[in-house]
Parts: C-alpha cells; sequence; structure tokens
C-alpha cells in the first residue's frame, strides 16, 4: 500500500473506524517507523498511528521476569498504561487488514 491517505475499516488505538488518516512522514531503512499517519480532521485530538515493517511491541513472557514474585509487582504498583494521546503503532499488514486507501479525485 503505498498511498497519501487511508480510511479505518475497524477501530485501531484512538481511531474509530471511518477515519481518513494522511501520510505526513515516509521514512527510509534506518528509521524504525516506515509511515506516519495523522487525522485529516484536525478536530480529532489524537495522536498519529505509526506504521513499521517489522513486528511491534513485546510478548507477555518478555516483559515479565519468570523469576520475579507476584508481591515484587504489588509492591510497586507496576501497570503499562497508555496516554489517551499516546501514538499507535502497528505494521504494514496489520494497516492492510483495517485500512483501505482512499483515492483523491484529480
Amino acid at each position: 500500500m503505498s498511498q497519501d491517505a487511508y480510511r479505518l475499516t475497524d477501530g485501531i488505538g484512538q481511531f474509530p473506524a471511518g477515519t481518513v488518516l494522511e501520510v505526513t512522514a515516509r521514512y527510509g531503512p534506518w528509521h524504525a517507523d516506515a509511515i506516519e499517519l495523522e487525522p485529516r480532521e484536525k478536530a480529532h485530538s489524537g495522536g498519529k498511528l505509526r506504521v513499521t515493517s517489522e513486528e511491534v511491541g513485546f510478548s507477555e513472557s518478555e516483559i515479565l521476569d519468570e523469576t520475579a514474585r507476584i508481591g515484587d509487582w504489588h509492591e510497586y504498583e507496576c501497570a503499562f498504561e497508555t496516554s489517551p494521546k499516546s501514538d499507535t503503532r502497528i505494521t504494514m499488514s496489520e494497516l492492510e487488514a483495517v485500512a483501505e486507501p482512499v483515492t483523491t479525485p484529480t
């Protein structure tokens, strides 16, 4: 998908289905992100959608130390919370599954 805009068919992150996202940046192989998208409507207060060429994130086993005691987590009140305005990262194949290209009239 090499387009200038995409319409979400399914909601992802803070972006509901039907949102039109425009490509605002394209990066080369030296960067972790391939493209960056932002909502076309400026009234949307969300962050950006960043698309990577490789899978992003960590599995639960990669995050949690198998030798840690459950009390350690409770004692330090560890939690993974995201800000409602934080950027969302997905892979290109995930973008293709939840979005369709938007063609602009010429």
